[in-house]
């Protein structure tokens, strides 16, 4: 029978057989905020924990060049594919609501929408 939970108690302790719930994460670069990565004790916040995925989520975070980061990032979620730690049901979208003027805004699912500011610039 579902049973409603108002806090993760459950959860560190494993005491259920399904759990609907949502994470959030600033980029896929930051192992601490997977639900999927461990957590230094060879846990992760789903029970799952690869040193192979980890090897290369770590290496996300040093990667400053584009097509060596989306390699990277690539065989990661190939990883994860081939093991299936989670079933995302959804994800919420971002709106992105700006005037026309405004060039070089470049949305990102992990980012907040300031990530790129840096690039825009003003139409004449």
């Amino acid at each position: 029978m579902p049973t409603f939970a108002a806090n993760f108690g459950f959860y560190a302790v494993g005491d259920f057989d399904v759990a609907l719930f949502a994470w959030a994460s600033k980029f896929p670069g930051e192992t601490g905020s997977l639900p999927y990565a461990c957590d230094g004790r060879g846990v992760g916040r789903t029970g799952y924990c690869s040193r192979l995925f980890d090897g290369d989520v770590e290496q996300l975070e040093r990667i400053v060049d584009p097509s060596r980061y989306a390699a990277v990032a690539n065989r990661a979620d190939r990883r994860l594919v081939l093991d299936v730690p989670v079933l995302p049901l959804y994800q919420t979208l971002k709106v992105y609501a700006f005037r026309s003027s405004l060039r070089g805004i470049r949305a990102n699912p992990f980012w907040s929408v300031t990530w790129n500011a840096e690039n825009w610039w003003l139409a004449e």
